[in-house]
């Protein structure tokens, strides 16, 4: 995928994404299908990094809210998920607000927004 980065460890399994410049809406619906392969759904629980600094978000509100449906399926077929977001302009951390709050009710997630990769690596796994 042009403009992404996935760093995993499979014994933690923890996936780092890192994205930059101009992103749509496809590549995170690419990103949800590739964290829903039968490979990744078999470690039980997942620990994700989605890195959105330097990142030029193009994709409408609503484009954005129609991740939430495909999202929740994934996410679904873990035990568990705890993902933080890392962000660091406004429009980022709006939508990434707005996502927060529109998958609060997804039992096995837990996300949580930060600013520098250390704070977020901390939570993921100290908490």
């Amino acid at each position: 995928m042009k403009n992404i980065v996935i760093h995993s460890d499979f014994r933690k399994s923890y996936f780092q994404i890192k994205t930059q410049g101009e992103i749509e809406c496809s590549v995170f619906l690419s990103l949800i299908n590739l964290l829903d392969y039968k490979e990744f759904v078999q470690l039980d629980s997942l620990n994700i990094i989605l890195d959105l600094r330097k990142t030029q978000l193009k994709i409408t509100v609503n484009e954005y809210l129609s991740l939430i449906a495909p999202f929740a399926e994934m996410v679904g077929k873990f035990k568990y998920v705890k993902m933080a977001k890392l962000v660091d302009t406004p429009y980022e951390t709006a939508l990434a607000l707005l996502f927060h709050e529109d998958t609060h009710n997804i039992s096995n997630l837990d996300c949580n927004l930060y600013n520098t990769t250390s704070a977020a690596t901390r939570w993921l796994f100290n908490s």
